[in-house]
C-alpha cells in the first residue's frame, strides 16, 4: 500500500526523547580514519547470474548495464510513490571499486553500514563477507582478511591496485520478516543510508557505554563507563586506558588513567562520582562529554560520546516525572520519506525537516 505520512509537530515535543532513557553507546561511530563513501558506486536493479557478473570486467553485451549512483540511494526512490503501479520488491546490486591503505600496522579495515534494505550481502571481490537482516539498523563487517586474499590471488592486477566490492540488497517481500509486508507502510529497497570505510588499529575501541544516575536532592551523580575491545586476533598486550570527562563547556569534570591486559566482553574502566551536575532538561539540553582512549605504544585510538544526566520515573498509572518535576509528553512518530528519494534521505533533507517541524509546519512526504 502507498501512503502519504502526514505529520504534525506538536508544541512542546521532546524529538531527543531517548536521551531520557539510555545512557550513550558508540559503536563504530567516533573511529580514526573514516571515510564516507558517497562516490563511485555503480548500480543493476533486478538480480545477477552470481557476484562473478558484478566484478567482471571485460566487455560484453550479455553483460547488465550499470548505472552510476551516489548515496544514499534506494531503488525505489520514484515508484514508491507512483500510485499506477506497484513498487518494486526484489534484489538490487551494488559495486565500487576502493583504493585501500589502512596507515596502522595490522590495523582492521571496516565497512559500517547506517542502515541497508531489507537484507544485505557483502562480498570482497568473490568471497561472501556476510548478510545482515534488517532494515533499520547499523551493522558493520570487517574485510580485512578478505582484502588480503584478493591481492594475493591472481585477479588483483586486473584492477589496477583497486579492490572490488560488491554489495546484494534485497526488499523481496517476506512474510517472516519484521516489519512484514503485511505493515502498512513500504518496505523500502537499497543503500539508504550512509556506507563508511573505517580503519581502526589492531586491537581498537569498539564501544563505549556510559551509564550516568542521580537521586533527589540531585546534587551527586555516579557515572559508570564501561567499554569493549574490538580484538580479532586475540592479541595479549597492555594497553594503556585513559579517559575524560568534560561539561557542556568544555572543562574537564573528571579524569583518570590504567594500564591492563587486552579484554574481552565489556570491562569497567572507571565509577565516577560528580558533585552538583548540571542535568540534563528539555528546556536546557546540557550534554556531558566522555573522551576514552587507548594507546599500546605509539599507536593511540579514542571515542569521544556525549551523554545527559537526568532522573525519570513513570509512577504506576500516574504522571512522568523528570529531575523530580511532572513533565507532560506529546509525541508523534516519524518515517524517513522524502519526495524524489523516498527513505535515502540526506543529512542535509533530515536537519531541513526537523527545522521545519521545530516551526510548526505541517509537512507532507511522499
Amino acid at each position: 500500500m502507498k501512503k502519504s505520512f502526514l505529520f504534525r509537530f506538536f508544541p512542546g515535543i521532546l524529538f531527543l526523547f531517548l536521551i531520557l532513557f539510555v545512557g550513550s553507546a558508540g559503536s563504530y561511530a567516533g573511529l580514526h580514519e573514516s571515510q564516507r563513501l558517497l562516490n563511485g558506486w555503480e548500480f543493476v536493479k533486478g538480480d545477477l547470474g552470481g557476484v562473478w557478473e558484478a566484478v567482471r570486467i571485460e566487455n560484453s553485451s550479455n553483460l547488465p548495464v550499470w548505472e552510476k549512483v551516489t548515496l544514499p540511494h534506494s531503488y525505489n526512490a520514484l515508484d514508491g510513490v507512483d500510485p499506477d503501479v506497484a513498487y518494486y520488491q526484489g534484489p538490487g546490486w551494488y559495486r565500487i571499486w576502493l583504493d585501500l591503505l589502512n596507515p596502522f600496522p595490522d590495523g582492521r579495515t571496516i565497512l559500517h553500514f547506517e542502515g541497508a534494505g531489507q537484507k544485505t550481502d557483502l562480498y570482497v571481490f568473490q568471497t561472501h563477507i556476510g548478510r545482515h537482516v534488517g532494515g533499520y539498523d547499523e551493522f558493520w563487517f570487517d574485510i580485512t582478511d578478505a582484502v588480503d586474499q584478493f591481492r594475493n590471488s591472481g585477479f588483483a592486477e586486473m584492477y589496477n591496485g583497486k579492490v572490488p566490492v560488491v554489495v546484494r540488497t534485497d526488499n523481496s517481500r517476506d512474510v517472516e520478516l519484521i516489519p512484514s509486508d503485511l505493515s502498512d507502510f513500504n518496505l523500502y529497497g537499497g543503500l539508504y543510508r550512509y556506507v563508511n570505510l573505517r580503519y581502526v588499529p589492531a586491537v581498537s575501541l569498539e564501544t563505549v557505554h556510559i551509564s550516568p544516575v542521580t537521586k533527589k536532592p540531585y546534587d551527586q551523580a555516579s557515572i559508570q563507563i564501561k567499554a569493549r575491545l574490538y580484538n580479532p586476533c586475540k592479541h595479549v598486550k597492555p594497553v594503556e586506558v585513559a579517559f575524560e570527562i568534560m561539561d557542556r563547556n568544555g572543562k574537564i569534570v573528571a579524569s583518570g588513567n590504567t594500564t591492563q591486559l587486552a579484554w574481552y566482553g565489556f570491562v569497567g574502566i572507571e565509577d565516577i562520582n560528580l558533585s552538583d551536575p548540571i542535568l540534563w532538561l528539555p528546556s536546557d539540553p546540557a550534554l556531558y562529554s566522555c573522551k576514552v582512549s587507548i594507546s599500546m605504544g605509539d599507536i593511540k585510538h579514542q571515542i569521544t560520546e556525549s551523554f545527559g544526566i537526568r532522573d525519570f520515573e513513570f509512577i504506576k498509572n500516574g504522571p512522568f516525572y523528570l529531575n523530580g518535576e511532572r513533565l507532560f509528553i506529546n509525541g508523534t512518530h516519524r518515517h524517513e520519506d522524502h519526495a524524489g528519494v523516498k527513505p535515502a534521505m540526506t543529512e542535509y533533507l533530515m536537519r531541513q525537516e526537523m527545522e521545519r517541524r521545530c516551526s510548526g509546519v505541517v509537512a507532507m512526504d511522499g
